[in-house]
């Protein structure tokens, strides 16, 4: 259409002007309602922000078509004034476009409450609720220094290793060299049209969003413009971009299918606009000379391809001014060469270099060992993927010659986070985590409130990922709070010294402040002539060579005892020794050095062996500290066989029980303090604030199967609700049906006490003891709790939310508004 066509139309959003029914806003209504209902709130977000755009300033010329009856100076000045007077026109106009889309919006937003309401909710008790700190709403954003990468298409490079991880189709928009070309014929050939420079200005708008914390003016939106400040991937903004660029490349073919004629007039001479083609190619070449020097560049086959493909599309846009820009044959060409290039970059694309189908099916046998406990528990992760699986050779073997090398390391890959049961697969296995995602509790506000227990303030995401933040395993008593039977863990910080290995997952700590001794019972029934114990001392220092600092007390199975001295200078020594040594003196030697840190390289673990005479099976270990200064820590202690060359790693530890229950690339430890998914207590505190509940909570004092701390005072709250004399073991509570939406447990209590349900407290659930509703009480911070009183009851949980009954009557009523309306104008 023409210039003058096209300003015609401009009147309104899209052109609809006086041609705006219902039917067309049902339309728009309907396409935002399903874009919410897909579920990704941030491209809903940034589709509607798009069409907010659109509806201020693309619906109408941003120049007229008069202004330009010569080129030159005179018609920039005028197509200047009247974008400024574009810009300033009546607010009746503006209003209009608004009310448009603030109708469509709120339709479509109507239609789709089911979804939406129940969204809010959520999002209102979420981590992100209030907005999100600006350093983790920017992280993920696009690269400066890898911009070519991101806008440009790559051939045989390995994206992941440029972006540092497989998720880096975060950071590609490319729509392909010819794509650009062709888009640069649309903005040159047809920007007289009236929106044309709106997709220039979306594009440009995009990219400039997308590259999030190296854009100063990101903060100014983040402060200002309402939801930026909930949503993280900045990145993500480059999907305004490559629309833009699509549109623009559909303008560019639109006008090379003019005839010559059309095109002379719509454009100016074909001279003309191969001058400003080229001048427009060289500024984008002089913009990443110039910045060169903090650029990444591909490696040359990429760069020979660019090149390549830019004289093509020089070629194909020389051919398109000509009179074979209209031929069928052209079209055909300038396709499949389009095809042709997106097919050959995308090849680079994870989903197109997959891995042998067994990445996926095959069960390692970290997992399966979880699958066979069928009892409801939780477990969590702390190992990484920095190890070797143990069948790494026997991979390779399998797959050389079927497998390129990269499908075998990325099945490699897959095979390593199956066995720590990496993020989304504990859905996939339906074995409950304890991080805020997987299948686990619900990543509320709450739940980062709760991992005070585990972590310092300043070490605390705002993600809910408690798996990737701890380095230690947490206390048992916690641990049991979250209901975590297991502990998954792997051996790349253990070690092996003099043949022997010493498992160092787990530390024993005695002295001030502390427990004066720990013993060590239920050992492996294996004959040991030696112990070998892995140690260091704090703020010992003060302890002259030689003193006695630990008794280690071994009892075999025959009744017979044995007591052996750990001295200081000799068997252990203080652990940062350095560091302390530069501050004030030390009175004792190092002793043997077996092992450094793993986060400080200054501090040393000490290894001494303990001679048991004759090969014999212990029952018992009992370590037990001597003197009132400093601490003990004891790292490690192996059982060893010097006869053979054997040894068998013990565990020891004075923040729980744990047992080694399987052994293989990782380590799954047990819990044996852990408590069931539902129990009953009998003493219960009303702590209202949540931080101070957290204080609570993480007092040594506090024995979660002993009492809870609730948020607010029950009815008939009162000292006589309470019986502290009453303990775990003469309460009996069964889970009879565990479903996501109900649950049905049978309690029976000695005396009144409250039943807790260690799953997530949160609006629409729903209780009923006996037949009649109960409140629900949270119960340590995060969890659900019921008074109770003696004897047996039947208490039935069930999720039966007004926000979705709410939303469900709310978008039925909006269809059925919507359809009555269709059919009542079809009517007239």
């Amino acid at each position: 259409p023409s210039p003058e066509r096209e300003r015609g139309r401009g009147e309104g959003v899209g052109g609809w002007g006086e041609g705006l029914v219902l039917p067309a806003l049902a339309g728009l209504a309907l396409v935002i309602a399903l874009q919410f209902t897909a579920g990704h709130l941030q491209a809903s977000y940034i589709n509607l922000f798009a069409l907010g755009l659109y509806a201020l300033l693309g619906g109408r010329p941003w120049f007229r078509s008069d202004d330009f009856s010569r080129f030159g100076t005179r018609a920039t000045k005028v197509a200047i004034t009247n974008l400024i007077r574009d810009l300033l026109r009546p607010a009746k106009t503006i209003g209009r476009n608004l009310l448009i889309y603030v109708l469509s919006m709120s339709v479509g937003a109507a239609l789709a409450a089911v979804q939406l309401l129940p969204s809010y909710e959520l999002s209102r008790l979420s981590i992100r609720s209030g907005g999100l700190p600006y350093r983790e709403a920017v992280s993920f954003s696009l690269r400066p220094h890898l911009i070519l990468y991101s806008l440009l298409p790559t051939f045989g490079e390995d994206l992941s290793q440029v972006f540092g991880g497989e998720s880096f189709n975060e950071y590609v928009g490319y729509v392909g060299v010819l794509v650009l070309f062709l888009a640069l014929v649309g903005v040159l050939g047809q920007w007289r049209r009236g929106r044309t420079l709106f997709f220039v200005f979306l594009g440009a708008l995009g990219l400039s969003l997308a590259l999030g914390l190296a854009n100063p003016a990101y903060f100014i939106f983040y402060k200002l413009v309402p939801g930026f400040s909930f949503f993280r991937a900045p990145s993500r903004w480059l999907y305004l971009y490559t629309t833009a660029m699509a549109v623009l490349a559909g303008l560019g073919a639109e006008f090379l299918a003019h005839s010559l004629p059309e095109k002379a007039r719509i454009a100016g001479y074909k001279r003309w606009l191969m001058r400003r083609i080229l001048i427009a190619l060289c500024l984008p070449a002089a913009f990443v000379i110039l910045l060169s020097p903090i650029l990444d560049f591909p490696r040359v086959p990429t760069l020979m391809a660019w090149v390549l493909l830019a004289w093509v599309g020089f070629g194909f846009v020389l051919i398109g001014l000509s009179r074979w820009g209209r031929r069928p044959v052209f079209r055909l060409v300038v396709v499949l060469l389009i095809v042709g290039e997106l097919f050959a970059a995308s090849q680079g694309l994870a989903y197109n270099n997959p891995t042998a189908p067994e990445a996926f099916s095959f069960l390692r046998t970290a997992p399966a060992h979880l699958l066979t406990d069928r009892s409801l528990y939780r477990f969590i992760s702390m190992s990484d993927i920095i190890y070797d699986p143990g069948d790494l050779k026997e991979i390779q073997q399998i797959f050389e010659g079927q497998l390129s090398p990269k499908a075998i390391y990325d099945y490699v890959v897959a095979a390593k986070r199956k066995e720590i049961l990496a993020p989304n697969l504990p859905l996939l296995y339906k074995i409950a985590s304890v991080d805020g995602y997987d299948g686990g509790l619900l990543p509320l506000k709450r739940y980062i409130t709760l991992l005070r227990l585990f972590l310092p303030e300043e070490d605390i995401l705002p993600d809910g990922r408690l798996r990737e933040q701890l380095k230690q395993v947490p206390e048992g008593r916690l641990l049991s709070l979250l209901n975590v039977k297991y502990v998954i863990t792997d051996k790349v910080f253990d070690v092996w010294i003099d043949g022997v290995y010493y498992d160092l997952e787990h530390t024993a700590t005695l002295g001030r402040g502390t427990t004066p001794e720990v013993a060590v019972q239920n050992l492996p029934r294996f004959a040991a002539t030696s112990l070998g114990l892995v140690s260091y001392l704090e703020g010992a220092e003060g302890l002259a060579d030689g003193t006695p600092v630990v008794e280690v007390i071994v009892s075999d199975v025959e009744g017979h005892t044995q007591r052996h001295l750990l001295r200081a200078g000799l068997d252990t020594a203080e652990g940062d020794y350095d560091a302390v040594a530069a501050t004030r003196p030390i009175q004792h030697a190092k002793a043997r050095i077996g092992h450094h840190w793993r986060d400080h390289p200054g501090g040393n673990d000490y290894i001494t062996l303990v001679d048991l005479g004759e090969a014999t099976v212990l029952k018992e270990i009992t370590l037990r500290y001597l003197t009132d200064v400093g601490r003990f820590h004891l790292r490690g202690l192996s059982l060893i066989d010097e006869r053979t060359g054997t040894s068998e790693s013990v565990v020891v530890s004075t923040a729980g029980h744990f047992r080694l229950v399987h052994s293989g690339d990782v380590k799954i430890y047990q819990n044996l303090d852990v408590l069931p998914r539902a129990f009953v207590v009998h003493r219960a505190r009303v702590i209202e604030d949540d931080k101070a509940a957290v204080a609570a909570m993480r007092d040594e004092s506090f024995r979660p199967n002993e009492e809870a701390i609730l948020a607010e005072a029950p009815p008939g709250w009162g000292a006589e609700a309470t019986s502290p004399q009453t303990t775990l073991n003469s309460d009996r509570v069964t889970i009879i049906s565990y479903e996501p939406e109900r649950v049905i447990i049978e309690a029976d209590l000695a005396s009144e006490g409250y039943l807790i349900l260690t799953d997530t407290c949160y609006p629409g659930w729903r209780a009923h003891v006996d037949g009649k509703e109960s409140p629900i009480i949270r119960a340590n911070l995060l969890f659900r709790a019921i008074g109770l009183s003696a004897g047996q009851h039947r208490v039935e949980f069930s999720y039966e939310p007004a926000s979705l009954k709410i939303g469900a009557a709310v978008s039925s009523a909006t269809l059925l508004a919507i359809v009555v309306g269709l059919w009542l104008v079809q009517r007239r």
